[in-house]
């Protein structure tokens, strides 16, 4: 079994000015191929669980391209651009791959383009059909959209703030990939917007502890 990970992950501020570029992805994260591998075996973040139980579940993980940036300003257009080349470059190099389990953030905002995971998911759908499975883990921070849901076919944001629990996630979302495969499990993702706003305390304090 061959399992394709990467990802592009930006936390934005649309209130800020100016604009993040591939100068500000490639000072924080710009990993291509094994340098995934390198750089995060033995972390304890999503792609550190997927390395670790990879190996134990006997599955090929096949990285391509991941890069992440400071949380800061709207994702100029042409760093989008070539971000969004190199991840869908390294799909069609993979050769034949089983499933794919990626790391995107849910917040990122590009030029022209409010929901850039959303944007992703349906340029990889379109390129490797309708039949491989996606699985995605997600920040807390997120804006959740239909169209993300409607190219992915299982979705693991965090639960908590600050993210202890990244490994958690990712552990969650490799493991559901054999059993989507066997088809034992059949996903229904849906989305429902609560009439709420939360303030912005931590997971271990009132109201967000309840």
């Amino acid at each position: 079994m061959r399992v394709l990970t990467g990802g592009i992950s930006h936390e934005t501020n649309t209130f800020r000015s100016g604009f993040t570029e591939v100068s500000d992805f490639k000072g924080r994260e710009w990993s291509i191929g094994d340098e995934i591998i390198e750089r995060h075996r033995g972390v304890h973040d999503n792609f550190g669980a997927l390395i670790e139980n990879v190996e134990r579940m006997g599955i090929e993980l096949v990285p391509t391209f991941y890069t992440t940036a400071p949380p800061s300003a709207t994702i100029s257009r042409a760093a989008y651009e070539e971000t969004r080349a190199l991840l869908l470059s390294g799909i069609r190099e993979a050769g034949d791959i089983d499933a794919l389990c990626l790391r995107l953030h849910g917040a990122g905002v590009a030029e022209g383009i409010d929901d850039i995971e959303g944007a992703l998911l349906k340029d990889i759908r379109e390129l490797i059909g309708p039949d491989i499975p996606i699985v995605v883990t997600l920040d807390l921070h997120g804006n959740m959209a239909q169209q993300m849901l409607d190219y992915s076919d299982a979705l693991f944001g965090v639960h908590q703030y600050p993210h202890t629990d990244f490994y958690d996630r990712g552990q969650e979302a490799i493991e559901i990939i054999p059993r989507l495969l066997r088809g034992d499990v059949k996903p229904a993702m849906h989305l429902t917007r609560l009439p709420l706003i939360i303030p912005l305390t931590t997971a271990n304090l009132s109201p967000i502890k309840e």
